[in-house]
Order: structure tokens, then sequence, then C-alpha cells
């Protein structure tokens, strides 16, 4: 892939993902029409500075149904004060526990979740972001509540210590997530002066109180200190006019105080210039195999009008035919390859290849590092070509004008952020231009990747004793050396020839040409069944077509699934299907890489009835696309060192599962006992022991003999090309037998006489319990309540075990479907209380929700109720967003295409009464419960644990199934 994330942490309530984004200097007043959108996009923007000099961003959209806003702080944990690691991650858990105008914690979340709204925020190392989204009729009290977090936080000392433990669990939790492992070594090679090098999530040590100081005291002189309006930056999104939304924003986000704070600017050098160049080698919690190259490099923040490195990350991550991924790829020592720009500030930055190495690969570093350098030098030799960059330059406009829509929420997050990097006129734009050609200045920052300017990350648990690792680091106790590259190796990589294999790719025959849209029946409102008469296909084959340009854009989907009964008859076939998928998609991975930079897409996967494609992108291209994966799924390429090498990434997958975090293990467990058929990690191995190529070419014929199969073909795409690719197909299936669909896998019923409990011994410091509750049946009815309930008690069941009772971070309430057999789910992991603890609360929740629920009024009940009908009814952003939703539908057998509209109606006909006789007989005597816990490693087994009397319990998964089928 040409780009990777920038490697700057953001902790984030149930997330963790990467971003760096930057300041752009106080913003002017400007008219509504200077902020430059897609052509398509039909919502209206007006960019504003308060008195206060907060900057706003306004949208109008006078067609949604769900209403956003998000607010950016131009500071993070980069900004924590010298021994308070985390204060800003900390400063942001504390501002949702209450305001002066609404000081009940939980207030906010509940009143969002209850009104079909979702709410978080995230700190990263130069910006904390707070955001929220909920049905558009009830966006400005929630607004008002969330104004308020930057105005009158109450810092509450209860709360204070309260959600100390949060973070601490926080961090418990996620010590073993090998992002977070990765990014704590890896700052073993910084400067120790530069705050990027600090720990930045919190613990209850790093956070403590202090005889100078309490954590308290601290957080409000943070607080006071650069919650400023003057480096903030708001967006809202919403159905009002822009002058309705200037009002509810002026009224509101003027009382922010301006305290002339300037953001942080971070000018220590980033990387230890000393050390360099320097190999770290550290050793991974899971069996995975990864090299990084890293290069620090001049800041290139202001260049986004030009984009140099994505010139270079183009050429670099490429994956088609000479590229360095396929060298390494057909040498066996690759499986993925990625490359762009890392960290990047106003002063500086890193440029990184990331390579995901097979076990193979491991033994050849420096070979793979030599050909790293040799791709770099032929790119250095090359002209920096005019016509590579046009072509970038003209995909990056197609994609903007052809921009789809966003989920609300989203859109706002991001586009708060780019309030603080781009001026207005570009803050929709701005990740799209490519003006300026620049080719000095692409070989300048070419010249920064060199031998003697390179850190090299090794991290290998296969190898961890030839790794010979010396030292632990403090924080996620990585085990890790730092030792200087030797100097034969760095003039190995010095060459200057390239291998004759690497050359630069060819100009993207997959770039779209028909950019107008079809003169198409707009009036068909849902896919139609095409009549055999129609179709020449044999009459197994299904096809499903809608029109559709209702989004502006010329891009189609065309989705097929070819069920066989084979595909998932026993461990060995589900294998062995597994096996044929992936030797496809390796097979086509440098063929068809031009049509992904081309934004013309593929999945093609396995499932639990056979197999599936998806195409999706722009259409004109997309009959040549459909034919070359028709091909190779009828001719796969059945290479022996590359299967091996599939097998053996399979196998490792396989045996990290066992590596998950607790809280997704005792979730997971509930499927691989409920779901028949499933087979279990063990047996996939056992499996996929003695499989050979061989087995995989005799299993693909046996595989389609007999099929039922499905398409559809939604989008700016006509009748005719749908029924040609569809009749493509009769080339993959000329030797099938169409049979009647395939049975759904089932679910085992639990007894609802009985209790169950199943115990997972886990190799970590956190406990966890998951407890779930088998509804009747898979009835729309049956699923409205136990939709309905979920979304009555969630916010609750959030502050009471997470806030209250200080259990963890990871505190769920929520829905798991199984066969469309509803149930509902509590799940926790905490690194304080044993699973007998944990199941107390449970207990102690139950009770005292039956009572909140027998005290609940009916315009309250009323409202919740509309909420969740409103969620449900939520109206499709794009065109992928729809298929998608037809697509389930197809599955599921609901041809009417209104499965949303019958889903709310049900959730409608339920009464208060309804919920509290279906509460009380389901869940208060916790009847028919199934159990999964996991113990800390410190937990007292004979007191933490939770004892098998009265339940169903068995220490083998086979036989737990066996008792409850």
């Amino acid at each position: 892939m040409p780009r990777i994330s920038s490697p700057i942490l953001i902790f984030i309530t149930g997330l963790v993902f990467m971003a760096s984004i930057s300041y752009a200097g106080n913003a002017q007043d400007v008219a509504q029409d200077v902020v430059t959108k897609s052509p398509i996009d039909q919502k209206l923007y007006r960019y504003l500075e308060l008195d206060n000099r907060l900057k706003v961003l306004l949208i109008s959209d006078s067609e949604t149904d769900k209403s956003a806003a998000a607010l950016d702080v131009y500071v993070g944990s980069g900004s924590d004060p010298k021994g308070w690691p985390g204060l800003a991650h900390f400063l942001e858990h504390m501002l949702f526990l209450g305001t002066k105008k609404y000081p009940t914690t939980g207030e906010y979340q509940a009143f969002i979740k209850n009104n079909g709204g979702n709410n978080n925020a995230f700190t990263s190392f130069s910006h904390t972001n707070y955001y929220f989204s909920i049905a558009a009729d009830h966006f400005e009290p929630a607004l008002d509540r969330f104004s308020r977090f930057f105005i009158d936080p109450t810092f509450d000392e209860v709360y204070v210590a309260r959600e100390r433990s949060i973070i601490h669990s926080e961090y418990q939790a996620r010590k073993k997530d090998e992002h977070r492992r990765l990014w704590d070594v890896q700052k073993q090679w910084l400067n120790k002066d530069h705050p990027f090098s600090r720990f930045a999530v919190g613990s209850m040590e790093t956070l403590r109180d202090r005889e100078e100081a309490s954590a308290r005291e601290t957080l409000i002189k943070f607080y006071n200190q650069y919650y400023s309006a003057n480096i903030m930056a708001l967006t809202v999104l919403g159905k009002e006019s822009l002058d309705q939304l200037e009002q509810m924003v002026s009224d509101r986000f003027s009382q922010i105080p301006d305290r002339g704070v300037a953001p942080p600017l971070f000018t220590q050098q980033y990387m230890d210039a000393e050390l360099m160049p320097v190999r770290l080698n550290s050793i991974p919690e899971k069996q995975q195999n990864s090299a990084r190259f890293v290069f620090p490099i001049p800041s290139t923040y202001e260049e986004y009008r030009s984009k140099p490195l994505d010139y270079i990350a183009n050429l670099l991550g490429h994956e088609g035919t000479g590229s360095l991924h396929s060298l390494l790829k057909d040498r066996g020592w690759v499986e993925s390859l990625s490359a762009g720009e890392g960290y990047m500030d106003q002063t500086q930055g890193e440029f990184s290849i990331r390579i995901n190495l097979t076990k193979a690969g491991m033994n050849h570093i420096e070979d793979i590092g030599n050909l790293v350098f040799q791709t770099i030098n032929l790119i250095k030799q090359k002209e920096i070509d005019e016509w590579r960059f046009q072509e970038q330059s003209k995909l990056a406009k197609i994609a903007f004008r052809f921009e789809q829509e966003r989920d609300p929420g989203r859109l706002v997050q991001s586009l708060a952020f780019r309030l603080q990097r781009y001026p207005a006129k570009d803050v929709l734009q701005g990740p799209y231009l490519m003006e300026s050609f620049t080719p000095n200045r692409t070989k300048t920052l070419l010249d920064y990747l060199r031998p003697d300017n390179v850190n090299l990350h090794v991290s290998s648990q296969s190898l961890a004793q030839s790794l010979g690792t010396d030292k632990i680091s403090e924080y996620y106790d990585v085990a890790y050396s730092l030792t200087p590259i030797e100097p034969e190796t760095l003039n190995l990589w010095k060459t200057k020839i390239a291998h004759e294999s690497l050359q630069l790719p060819a100009e993207n025959p997959f770039i779209p040409e028909r950019l107008d849209l079809l003169e198409i029946d707009s009036e068909q409102k849902a896919p139609e069944e095409i009549s055999a008469a129609q179709l020449s296909t044999a009459a197994g084959v299904t096809l499903w077509y809608q029109p559709d340009n209702q989004f502006a854009t010329p891009r189609a989907n065309f989705y097929f699934n070819i069920m066989s009964p084979l595909a998932n008859s026993s461990a060995e076939n589900l294998v062995l299907t597994e096996l044929y998928v992936r030797l496809v998609n390796s097979q086509l991975n440098k063929i068809i890489y031009p049509a992904y930079l081309a934004d013309l897409n593929y999945s093609l996967y396995r499932h639990a009835r056979g197999i599936s494609v998806r195409i999706s992108g722009f259409e004109d291209k997309q009959s040549e696309f459909l034919s070359i994966i028709i091909d190779a799924l009828e001719n796969p390429e059945y290479d022996e060192d590359r299967f091996n090498v599939i097998k053996a990434g399979l196998l490792r997958e396989l045996g990290n599962i066992s590596k998950d975090s607790p809280s997704t293990q005792v979730v997971h467990e509930i499927y691989r006992l409920l779901m028949r058929p499933y087979w279990t990690e063990q047996e996939r191995i056992a499996a996929l022991d003695s499989v050979t190529i061989d087995d995989v070419a005799k299993f693909v014929p046996e595989l389609f003999n007999q099929v039922t199969v499905n398409v559809l073909s939604h989008g700016d795409v006509s009748l005719e090309d749908s029924i040609a690719r569809s009749e493509m197909l009769n080339k993959l299936l000329k030797n099938s037998v169409f049979i009647d669909p395939i049975e759904k896998p089932k679910i085992r019923k639990l007894d609802r006489a009985k209790r169950y409990l199943r115990s997972l011994d886990i190799d970590h410091s956190d406990s966890a319990l998951a407890a779930y509750f088998q509804g009747n049946d898979d009835s729309r009815i049956e699923r409205a309540k136990v939709s309905l309930l979920k979304h009555l008690l969630e916010p609750s069941f959030y502050n009471q075990l997470r806030t209250v009772n200080r259990v963890g971070y990871l505190v769920h309430a929520s829905t798991l479907k199984i066969d469309q057999t509803p149930g509902l789910l509590f799940s926790v992991q905490s690194p304080s209380h044993s699973p007998v603890e944990i199941n107390k609360l449970y207990d102690a929740f139950i009770g005292d929700f039956s009572e909140t629920l027998d005290e609940m009024s009916e315009p309250q009940f009323d409202q919740l109720k509309s909420g969740l009908a409103a969620k449900i009814l939520r109206k499709d952003k794009n065109l992928s967003a729809r298929s998608q939703r037809y697509w389930r539908e197809i599955d599921l057998e609901e041809y009417q295409f209104d499965s949303r509209q019958q889903f709310a109606d049900a959730v409608t006909t339920l009464t208060l009464q309804d919920m509290q006789t279906y509460y009380k007989n389901h869940i208060v005597n916790r009847a028919g419960e199934l159990l999964v816990q996991s113990w800390g490693l410190d937990v007292d087994i004979g007191m933490g644990r939770i004892p098998s009397q009265g339940y169903v319990e068995t220490a083998d998964a086979t036989r737990f199934r066996q008792s409850i089928q």
C-alpha cells in the first residue's frame, strides 16, 4: 500500500488509532461560498470566527436525520506537565463527568444514547478531540450539554479518584496490545527531550496526588492554561439553516474564554541523532514478524498543495508488477508492505517503510534492506516524472469530485481536525490537492532516504532467542535491544545498481474515463429480480438489479455469492476453502493493484456458506476488472512456495487468537459454543497440519460441483451491463449443478431451566466476564424486544459499572445476534475485580434496573423508543452503505427490502408493560444465562473464580457444545 497511518497514538474510549494534525494559525472571517466543496455535495457551509477567536465550520444539511458536532483542542499528550504523564488524557476523561449546568454524572452520555446517538473523545500527541452525533431533532439540547465541557466542568473530587482508576484500567487492558507495544518500544530511539518519547496514557502511579499538588489541582491548572478558544476548532452539522446553526453556536460557545495561549510547538530534535543508524529488536506478544525502516526528514506539513512525499510513497509502496513488494513477495519473504509519512509536525517528521515478513523473510533482513535501498536509488536515478505526478493529481481530483458522503459524526470529527491545519477555503479539499509539481523538493526528500540516516525496527516472537534482547521497556514490558547497524550491512545497502526485476510502475489502465451519469430509471426504489428469460446464465444464478444514481456518482457495486454445501461441512473443508481464497487473492494482488489506486476495489472472502466477491468503485472498467477476477478463480496458480507461506500465515493467525484480550476471548467463546456448525481454532489447526497444495487443487472443482449463486448489481449501471457481468460467471460455473439455497448456520438453544458456565484460562493480568441471555426465537418482535432492552439499559449499565463501581475501562452492554436469534450481552474486563465480584455487580445492576424500569413513565419510555426507531431508520449515507444493506437482505431472503421499516415498526408496537414483563421473565432471575469467565493472573482462583455449583460447566468446549445440542 502506498501510505501508512501516522504514528501518533490516540487514546479513545474503546479504540486506538493514529493521527497527526497541525495548527494553521488564526483563521479569518470568510463568506459562505469560500469553502470549496465537491460539485455533488449538496450541503451548505459557512466558516466564521467568534469574538473569542474560536474557529467554527457550520454545515447545513436539510436532508440529514443525524446531527453532529466536534470540537478539537490544539493540545494533547505532548504538553503533559513534567512528572505528570497522561494528564491530557486524564483531562479528556474528566470532562464527561459533570458540568455546573449539568452536574449529574452520565447524564450527557445517556441523553446522547437515548436519542439514537454516539459520543466519544480521543487524545493524541498534539490534539484532543471531542465529538457526538444524535437524532437531528435533539441536536440543540445535546449541543448545549456538549458546550459546557469547555465552560464549566466540575472536576468533582470523587470522580477524579474514580476516573484515575479507569485510566489505569485502560492502561492495563491495553498492555498486550501490539500497536501500543510497538510505539512504546520504538520510543527508545527518540530524543529523550522530545515529548513524544514520554508515556502518554497515564496510570495510578503517574497521576497520583503529590505533596506539592493534587491531581485535581493539576488538572484544573492544565485546563485553565490550554483550554482556550483561540486554539479550538468547532464543526457542527445539522438540518437547521446556516443562520440558525450560527445562532446556536454563538449563544453557547462564545462563553469559552480566550486565554491567548499559543499552540504547542515542539522544536526539540525528534530522533536521537547520536544513536543513528540503529537497529531495534523487539519481541511481540503474538506470532508476527515485521521490519520497519524509519528515516527522519524535514517537515512537509505546509506542502499540502504539492504533496511530494505522496509521490515517493506511491512508488515505494506500489504492489504492481516490478515493484519492491512484488519482488519480495515472489521470494517468499513478505506478506505486505506499506510506505508513507509517519510523525510530522511543523519542524520535522519521519518517513517509514513498514514490512510484514514471513518466517523465511526474518532470515533475510539485510537482503530485504538491500532491495529497499535499490528501489530508492532507482527512483533517484530516474527523472521525477511529471506524468506520474499528474496521474496522482488526476486521481485525487476525481476522488474529491465524487467524494462519498460520510457518517456525520466521523465527518465533523475529521473537519474539526482539518480546521486546525488548512485555511477555511481548503478544509474539504486539502487532503486531495496536488496542484504544484515540485521535482527538486521531491529529490531533496529522497536524499534523506539513505543507509546512514535510517533506523531499523525488527520485531518477531519466533526468533526471540536469535534477536538477543537485553532490555525491558518501562511501561509495556517489551523485551528489546538497541544496537548500531553493522558497517558491513550499511555498505551492502549502498549498492547503486538496482535488481533487474525492479521497475517503476507503468501508466494506470484503470483510471475511469466515463464520469458522467447514465440515464437510468430513477423510479425503481429497490432491487428487482431479473427473470430467467432475460438471462442466458444457468437457472441457478439469481440476479438482483437496481439502477441508482441518487448519490450523483458514476460508481456501481457488483456482488456475487457462490454457496456450496462443502464449504463449511468440516474443519478440513473450511480451511481448504480459506486456502483457495487466499491463493487467489495473492495471485490477483499485483495484477489489479493499479485498480485499487483508481478507486476500483474488490473483496474476495470465505464465509459460512461459501465464498463471495464484492466489486465496488467507478463503473466503466468493472467488466474488465471482473474478467480478471473470474479468470483467477477459474485458474488458480498452485505455487507450492506461495502455498507454504499462506498456510504458515493462516496457522499463525489462528494461533494468535488465544492472545486476544480477555474481553474479546470471552465473547468469542459464546460464538464457539452456540453456532452450529462452528470449527474451533484448534480443530482448524489440526486440519491444516496435513493439508497440501494438491489437496486444495483437488478440492476446488468439488467446491463448485453443487452451488447456489446470488448476484447484486446496484448503482450507476445499465441492465445490459449487469446481465453481461452476471453471465460472465458461466465461465467459472460451466460444470456446476445448481441446487436449492444452502442452509444457514444454526444456533444451539439454551435450556431456560439451566444456567451455563464456561471457564477460560487466559494469560493476562485482567479478569473478564461475559453474561449472555439468549432470546426465545428469531422472530422480528423478539429481536425488537432485545434491541429495545439494550437501548434502555445501556447508559445506566455503563455509568454504574464503569464510573460508579470502577470495575474497569472495558464495559459493554450490547446485543449479540447468532442466526438472527437475538441475545443480550454484558461484558467487562477488569484489572481490579474478579469474576465473582463482577458477577455480583451484574446481580446488583439487574435488580436496580428492574426498579428503574418499574418507575419509568410512559412519556419517558416513548421518547427512548422513538430514539431507537430513528436510529434503525437512519438514511443510507452513500452507495456502498445501501448496497451492503441490500446484500444483507438478500442473504436473509428479505426480498421486499424493507426490513429496516419492519424492524422499526416492531419496536414501535412495544409497550412499557411489554418490556417490564420481558425483563422480569428473561433477565431478573438469570434463567438460561450463559457465563464465560476468565480470571486474572493475580486472582485467587478459590475466591475469585465463579464456582460450578448450580451451573452446567465443563472445561472441554466440544463436550460443552454436545450438552446443549
